[in-house]
């Protein structure tokens, strides 16, 4: 941010009036106040709230990639879904639009949890969503090793969790909550991994 601002700076006084630019919502911040009513300013962020007079938005729409990502699901017949959201105003934003998605869609959020930047927490936040997924695992295998046998009666139902987890990560935050999810018996081969 404190270098956008000082290029921002030298733009101004070598009279350029269009600027492809800057590319984080930081950055844009950090000179949205040096915008002057003859420029335009074409910003490579998804932050809407920095759009004004003078300051174009060209990101990526969070909110779209996300209802997206659950129509997706949804084509996929699918309907319970957990989520993995970082602690922070791009976790917040996306918890919103899995909520308004949910309004309108039959879907069900069943469990959501969120992280912060660090390898504990996300370990944590894996671990915690995970639950019961060791019981439903338990329970396919007890059909698996019983199902030519009459016991099946006495072996109680238990529903999977959750069909998809949406994982609001990249990097290795992504590998992460992934191999955790794996380690805690979420497996990928009966549960969507979505982000």
């Amino acid at each position: 941010p404190e270098q956008a601002r000082i290029v921002f700076i030298e733009l101004i006084q070598e009279n350029i009036t269009n600027v492809i630019g800057p590319l984080f919502s930081k950055s844009l911040a950090a000179v949205e106040d040096l915008v002057k009513a003859n420029m335009s300013v074409f910003a490579l962020t998804n932050n809407k709230n920095l759009a004004k007079k003078g300051i174009w938005i060209f990101g990526i729409d969070p909110q779209e990639q996300t209802e997206r990502i659950l129509n997706f699901s949804i084509n996929e017949g699918t309907q319970k879904l957990a989520a993995l959201l970082p602690q922070n105003a791009y976790g917040l934003l996306l918890f919103q639009s899995i909520t308004d998605f949910m309004e309108i869609n039959s879907f069900s959020l069943e469990r959501v949890e969120f992280y912060e930047n660090s390898i504990v927490s996300q370990e944590q936040a894996a671990k915690k969503i995970s639950q019961g997924f060791d019981k439903y695992e338990k329970y396919l295998k007890d059909i698996e090793e019983n199902s030519e046998d009459e016991s099946l009666i006495n072996i109680e139902k238990i529903e999977k969790p959750f069909d998809n987890v949406f994982i609001a990560a990249s990097g290795q935050s992504l590998t992460v909550l992934a191999s955790q999810l794996q380690y805690n018996n979420v497996d990928p081969n009966k549960v969507q991994f979505l982000g």
